[in-house]
């Protein structure tokens, strides 16, 4: 099967109104009784140097797919070639599953006119062998030429003599998929048909034959066997490796231990900073580590924290003597917002210091937890990616598809990268829209910019799966994905870690059941000072909403200034500037 693509250049003086097309295309096929087919093509075509330039050239297929895991070769052989009668210079490129025969030279340049190429070239394992028929299925000019075809003839040679009415024939015209009937038999003989088309073939359109006759004039042993293509199937079989080698590393390293029994706890465990909790329950670093380290420091009266603007936060110094120290890791974070300084605005001048205290604090709390606490196992994660993409790879070089595959596999994982990215965004959009009408408009706008993104990924990966396969082609970008979900799934806590995670539970559970109770019944100053102190560790586990809701009841008679002993806290300044 052939496809006819056209080598592209720049040409200067060429003719006025000229229109590039192939007047006649003409095709002869000899069915060899060893199975080979011999064919000789001849063009004739009128360039104007848009696309014939240098010369033209012919994609022929040398393999094609039977099975998920089979091959049938089609070996080719080029012959000669020619250029108005002359002799012409040719080259083949080798790719995936085809050759490229280049009619032509980058040297010299086809005057603008008509001109007529020929080409001889020999293939073989394309004849099919039924119970009492042999069968030859041939695309002549394959769908993807660039040029219009005025007519195209198409002559068939068997092997041998048969009755006229022994040889069957069928054709169809068209793009790929088409079953239009646009042509006519001219000639039919007892060793061959002669078709042509009775309409111009567009680009993009060609014309394909069925031929049978009766079995015996071919050796059926003489065709190429079908092979196993073990390239493929490394590829295939990488991606379910690469998945079970993660599985069985979280069998083995990735799962905490079980909890055991949860007591309810009316504070932290000792030594237990609200911070470093937050941290062992999320088994790493967010930013409500650093809200709690700070809403810690200011109820133990080192800072005082308020609105500096009604776009930034100022935190400051506290004046007096501190109620309690700070622990390690809310020393690090005061020490890296002030930096010796009295007060300092949470506003982006300032985010070097900003991300100082996240990147110091992060380091304080893995240093007293990594290991000790909890493990990350991420050699756990690298060694089954590993060997994973070792595996794809190798299959990708053994099946002298190293270059396509890995230009498919980046591809494709940048490409969802970047999809992944437009949806996170879309959906946080749409989460926060509120009654904001430029919020709804931009979430609207990126979703359809996403949705066509997805499309384009969905038919790249339908076009890469045709040589690759399915699995093989989605292989990286999905071990990409996998392997983020790995580096989350496989932290583990250590018997130590669960422990202190259980007593963290315990002060959760006293936190959302029965800190309402005893505000309720604490007079209102007891009560304000009281839930004062519970406010970090609340923060720390994020239990802010639901916690504000089941005590609202508590101080509800003290919320409008009422009561002279409700007290708010010091370390937090509502007046702004």
């Amino acid at each position: 099967m052939l496809t006819l693509l056209l080598a592209v250049a720049l040409l200067q003086d060429l003719r006025p109104g000229a229109t590039e097309r192939f007047h006649h295309y003409d095709v002869r096929i000899e069915v060899s009784k060893d199975g080979s087919l011999g064919i000789t093509e001849t063009m004739r075509a009128v360039a104007a140097g848009h696309q014939i330039q240098h010369g033209i050239y012919r994609d022929v297929i040398t393999r094609s797919r039977e099975g998920a895991f089979w091959i049938r070769p089609r070996p080719l052989k080029v012959g000669s070639t020619s250029f108005d009668g002359a002799p012409v210079v040719n080259r083949v490129e080798h790719s995936v599953g085809s050759d490229r025969i280049f009619l032509g030279s980058e040297r010299w340049r086809v005057e603008p006119g008509v001109h007529t190429w020929t080409l001889s070239y020999e293939t073989d394992g394309w004849l099919q062998f039924h119970d009492e028929e042999d069968e030859l299925y041939w695309n002549a000019t394959g769908n993807e030429g660039l040029l219009p075809i005025d007519e195209l003839r198409v002559e068939v040679v068997l092997p041998d003599t048969f009755a006229e009415d022994a040889i069957r024939l069928d054709a169809w015209t068209g793009r790929s998929g088409s079953k239009g009937k646009d042509f006519e038999v001219v000639d039919r003989s007892d060793q061959g048909v002669v078709i042509r088309s009775t309409r111009v073939l567009d680009p993009g359109e060609g014309l394909t034959i069925a031929v049978f006759w009766p079995s015996g004039s071919v050796s059926r042993d003489s065709q190429p066997p079908i092979e196993f293509d073990s390239g493929r199937a490394l590829m295939t079989m990488s991606v379910p490796l690469g998945i079970g080698l993660l599985f069985l590393a979280w069998l083995l390293v990735g799962r905490s231990p079980t909890s055991g029994t949860i007591r309810v706890e009316s504070s932290l465990p000792e030594g237990l900073s609200p911070a470093a909790a937050r941290h062992l329950s999320a088994m790493g670093y967010d930013d409500t580590c650093l809200a709690a380290a700070l809403v810690s420091a200011g109820h133990k009266g080192h800072i005082v924290m308020g609105g500096a603007s009604s776009r930034s936060m100022l935190v400051s110094r506290a004046e007096g003597e501190p109620m309690e120290a700070l622990t390690d890791d809310e020393h690090v974070v005061v020490d890296a917002l002030l930096e010796g300084d009295n007060e300092v605005a949470l506003t982006k001048r300032n985010r070097t210091r900003v991300m100082k205290a996240r990147r110091d604090l992060k380091d304080a709390l893995q240093s007293e937890q990594l290991g000790h606490l909890f493990s990350l196992n991420r050699k756990w994660v690298a060694i089954p990616l590993v060997a994973w993409f070792a595996v794809y790879v190798g299959g990708a070089a053994s099946g002298s598809m190293l270059g396509f595959a890995l230009f498919t596999s980046t591809w494709l994982t940048f490409w969802t990268v970047g999809v992944l990215f437009m949806v996170a965004i879309a959906f946080a959009l749409w989460s926060q829209g509120g009654k904001k009408l430029g919020t709804w408009v931009a979430a609207g706008g990126l979703t359809l910019f996403a949705l066509l993104f997805i499309g384009a990924e969905v038919l790249a990966i339908k076009f890469f799966a045709d040589q690759l396969g399915l699995l093989a082609t989605v292989a990286c970008p999905l071990m990409m994905i996998v392997g983020l979900v790995g580096l989350r799934a496989m932290r583990a806590r250590t018997t130590k870690g669960r422990q202190l995670l259980d007593q963290v539970e315990g002060h959760r559970r006293w936190l959302q059941e029965r800190l309402a109770d005893e505000l309720r019944a604490s007079d209102p100053e007891h009560a304000s000072v009281f839930y004062e102190a519970q406010l970090p560790a609340i923060v720390a586990l994020g239990i802010e909403t639901e916690t504000a809701t089941q005590i609202q009841g508590a101080f509800d008679h003290t919320l409008d200034g009422s009561d002279p002993s409700f007290r708010r806290p010091t370390w937090w300044n509502l007046d702004d500037d």
